[in-house]
């Protein structure tokens, strides 16, 4: 950026501001303190507590080998491959509407005028990855796990990976406009030609989402924020739904509406077979840290509700019209068939191979079954789960309020599955550790009924 672009930007930001005082530098340190505080009270005594509950021979068997890096290394790619996915919903350049309008869209350089919010983006990403490498690398360190040298080269790696997380976040972003697709622009001619391939529609489109999605988390109002962020399909718009009987129908259209939407069934595939894999291979040694099971659990949550996009739109459409005559609850059951499905079909095609290799017992693919139980009644909960109660807006509550309201499906889930997962690992009778699996799956799913009657009343 030249003297003359500095000056301009400047005169820019007094005519903005006015007589107001110029806060953006404390506006920007601020979160940067906020997080260096939770890190240091928070993070770093969250991370030695894991580390110590870590069986440190199951450590030196399978983290601490070849394998282990790979595995590391694998999950590292897999997580930065999401990252452009990202940046074509919301990328890291996105201004307020009013600047976008008066200042990215006047006749300055767009490099010039995106720079500042690139900056802080940059800045951010660099941050809270140096943040999330010193925690894990002190949090090694305290608890004996690892020497105290191993901060250094932590706090390195996360700060790099931070850097990675921002370039590929920016590309994705340039990526998604119209500009970027044109053969005679190249990306390669570095970070300012990508700010001015930003197109002043695709910015003012991601603002407006911005403020849509950030006014309906506030309002708990989701299914506005879920269809904002929704992108319309493009895949098999010529396939049409076949006539059936009105049970099977519902399942045709949620098939349909997987291959309309490739990406995000090919996602709850993907999930929900690394979750399935993860939970069956923690029941096969009692040294196995309760934490496989835990972060099992949250991939299997996540990839089975990519694929109950069909159950939530019922939920969302409550009060309609019953164009087959189906019950309410009836209606709900059925849109369950296709991700129970697809949970019991990538459960078993990920446990043959490794009953093959010896690495599984063939009663680990009953619990997967069991498990995909307890996901089906957590999703029916979180799609029938409706508006906040009016509680959660008042003074006294906020915003840890509306976060409990909202992730009460999943704790659910975290709590009865890990539990169970972990006292099946470790108990000589494991198959009691499944029934209570199946009598807190069966809890789940009349807790989840009960909402669908209950928004079914409202109707």
């Amino acid at each position: 950026m030249t003297v003359a672009d500095k000056q301009r930007l400047r005169q820019v930001r007094s005519a903005i501001l006015g007589n107001r005082p110029d806060t953006s530098v404390s506006n920007a340190l601020y979160p940067v303190y906020v997080a260096v505080i939770a890190a240091a009270s928070y993070g770093v005594p969250a991370a030695q507590q894991l580390f110590r509950s870590l069986d440190g021979k199951w450590l030196a068997a399978h983290a601490w080998t070849p394998v282990g890096a790979i595995v590391t290394l694998s999950f590292t790619a897999a997580l930065l491959a999401l990252v452009p996915l990202v940046g074509r919903v919301h990328g890291p350049v996105v201004p307020p509407l009013p600047y976008l309008e008066l200042v990215v869209d006047s006749p300055m350089p767009r490099k010039v005028t995106l720079a500042r919010n690139w900056q802080l983006s940059f800045g951010g990403s660099i941050v809270g990855g140096l943040l999330v490498g010193a925690v894990g690398g002190a949090g090694l360190a305290i608890a004996k796990v690892a020497a105290p040298v191993v901060l250094m080269p932590a706090t390195v790696c996360g700060a790099l990976i931070g850097v990675l997380v921002a370039e590929l976040w920016l590309q994705g972003q340039v990526h998604s406009t119209p500009l970027a697709l044109q053969p005679d622009s190249s990306l390669a001619r570095g970070r300012r030609n990508a700010l001015a391939l930003l197109d002043i529609t695709g910015l003012k489109r991601q603002a407006a989402s911005n403020a849509t999605i950030g006014g309906a988390v506030l309002a708990g109002d989701l299914r506005t924020a879920r269809l904002d962020a929704a992108r319309p399909p493009t895949h098999a718009r010529q396939v049409h739904l076949r006539p059936s009987g009105p049970l099977l129908v519902i399942a045709r259209r949620d098939l349909l509406g997987l291959r309309r939407a490739p990406w995000s069934a090919l996602y709850g595939l993907g999930l929900a077979a690394a979750g399935s894999a993860g939970l069956m291979l923690s029941l096969q040694s009692p040294r196995t840290p309760t934490l496989a099971p835990l972060v099992a659990m949250i991939v299997a949550y996540l990839g089975f509700g990519a694929l109950c996009e069909g159950l939530r739109l019922h939920a969302d459409n409550s009060g309609t019209s019953r164009l087959l005559g189906l019950a309410y609850r009836d209606t709900a059951l059925a849109h369950l068939v296709v991700p129970v499905s697809a949970w019991a079909v990538s459960a078993a095609v990920v446990s043959l191979p490794l009953y093959m290799t010896g690495l599984l017992r063939p009663s680990a693919m009953v619990w997967a079954l069991g498990a995909g139980a307890l996901l089906a009644g957590a999703h029916l909960m979180a799609s029938f789960r409706g508006l906040p109660p009016a509680g959660v807006f008042g003074p006294r509550a906020g915003v840890p309020a509306m976060i409990f309201w909202y992730s009460k499906p999943l704790l659910a889930t975290l709590v009865l599955g890990t539990a169970t997962a972990a006292w099946g690992a470790r108990s000589a009778t494991p198959w009691v550790a499944f029934s209570w699996l199946l009598i807190a799956a069966a809890g789940i799913i009349q807790w989840g009924l009960k909402l669908v009657d209950k928004r079914d009343r409202r109707s």
